[in-house]
């Protein structure tokens, strides 16, 4: 049975759309132990939105399940080993509505970095309790993103040092579950209105977190709620539960140190952490559930998304 989707509003012209679709899970799995198959390739397209460099389509079969994902390829990339980026469309959305709503393209152009978006099994993502027809078929998306991973870097040049997952909520819920079993492969995570829903997080390395929310989030709110009709057990873990759990999997404190970045925007970061190991969580006052970007998103957020993103990865692939 499937309940109707929910279209969210538009917020400063990107319209992401987050639905529920709340299946009936069957008596067995579809995944198997089963590696990727020989993947297709199609011709190199336009990238949206006029970035600098071409998109691919890349078909796969994984676990016994036909997959995709798109990939942006920048039309300069760095000799030594270009830096990859796994972008995560939201529940109900698509890869390639995430890829021209965000426009992390525009930022990978200009730094010459790849960006791979997979599309989730039914448009979600298995990211524990979460979400839809993934999670109810209990889809193993984490050998899913291995695949793509590792489909990128058996064809370009990927620097592994800067390897970052992230998206939007469906998706940085996914991201969140990924770092927590493969720390040892990624060391970034960009989080778009999200929170962690996986089974268990430990890190075997340090991480670095970016986390954005919005105090108007109704959908993944910053307090938690235990009515979510998304998660089986409608739990939706707060800001701080989920600040929390990766704090402790990271070696940082649960002491939280709080500054004012503008009229509209807080920064909350642990009081310690180890070398290596970061945590920051900007809290906007007004931002409702969904990714901001353009030239209204500060005036009216405080935060362009896209933008905090770039400087926050090249700052951590700089200082590494």
């Amino acid at each position: 049975m499937r309940v109707p989707s929910i279209s969210l509003r538009s917020v400063v012209g990107v319209a992401i759309v987050v639905g529920g679709v709340i299946g009936i899970a069957p008596a067995s799995a579809v995944t198997t132990a089963s590696p990727a198959d020989p993947v297709e390739v199609s011709v190199p397209m336009p990238a949206p939105n006029g970035a600098a460099g071409t998109d691919q389509l890349v078909k796969m079969v994984v676990d016994g399940l036909p997959r995709t994902y798109r990939l942006f390829v920048p039309t300069k990339m760095q000799p030594t080993g270009a830096p990859l980026v796994l972008g995560l469309h939201p529940l109900n959305g698509t890869a390639a509505s995430y890829e021209s709503n965000s426009n992390i393209d525009l930022g990978a152009g200009n730094v010459g970095a790849l960006v791979a978006y997979p599309q989730g099994f039914e448009n979600s993502w298995n990211a524990g309790t979460c979400c839809g027809d993934a999670r109810d078929l209990k889809v193993d998306d984490i050998h899913f993103l291995d695949a793509v991973i590792d489909d990128v870097e058996s064809r370009f040049s990927v620097d592994q040092t800067r390897v970052a997952i992230g998206g939007f909520p469906n998706g940085s819920l996914m991201s969140y579950r990924y770092i927590c079993e493969r720390s040892s492969r990624i060391r970034l995570a960009f989080i778009g209105s999200g929170a962690f829903v996986g089974p268990t997080c430990s890190f075997s390395r340090p991480v670095r977190v970016l986390h954005v929310h919005g105090m108007k989030d109704t959908i993944v709110p910053w307090k938690g709620t235990t009515t979510s009709p998304y998660t089986t057990d409608g739990v939706m873990p707060s800001v701080s539960a989920t600040a929390n759990v990766i704090a402790r999997a990271d070696g940082c404190s649960a002491t939280w140190v709080v500054t004012v970045v503008n009229s509209l925007v807080n920064k909350y970061v642990p009081a310690t952490c180890p070398s290596g190991a970061s945590i920051t969580i900007f809290q906007s006052q007004t931002l409702m559930h969904g990714w901001v970007t353009g030239p209204d998103a500060v005036p009216n957020y405080g935060i362009n998304e896209t933008s905090a993103v770039w400087s926050w990865l090249i700052g951590s692939w700089n200082s590494t």
